[in-house]
């Protein structure tokens, strides 16, 4: 994807769910130049949340990636009893992967190891 691309998706999403309390993490496969304009939209919807947490820079994408990714940062965190999934093929994954539950947003289904 280009930069300009990118940005155009960034500001554009639609929300999957909005969350009414605050959310201690929020981790997401975008790269940590995308910081600012990721903040923005958290903004933008309401999003409260106490840390965001980024891939970094230059990290190869990809479903399996990703969600290895959001995994691996999780199971780094002690204080997290459920996360939040827009992708299915993501939370297939990653549910092999981590010891809590994953609530897919997309087919509204909890998947767990």
């Amino acid at each position: 994807m280009t930069a300009d691309l990118d940005y155009k998706i960034f500001t554009t999403a639609s929300p999957k769910f909005l969350y009414s309390t605050p959310i201690k993490y929020v981790i997401t496969s975008r790269e940590e130049q995308h910081r600012k304009v990721t903040e923005e939209w958290l903004q933008q919807h309401n999003i409260q949340y106490q840390k965001l947490i980024m891939k970094p820079n230059g990290v190869p994408g990809g479903n399996q990636s990703h969600a290895e990714y959001k995994a691996n940062t999780i199971n780094s965190l002690n204080d997290i009893e459920l996360y939040i999934e827009s992708d299915p093929k993501q939370a297939k994954i990653m549910c092999k992967l981590i010891r809590i539950p994953i609530w897919c947003t997309d087919d509204q289904r909890l998947y767990h190891g």
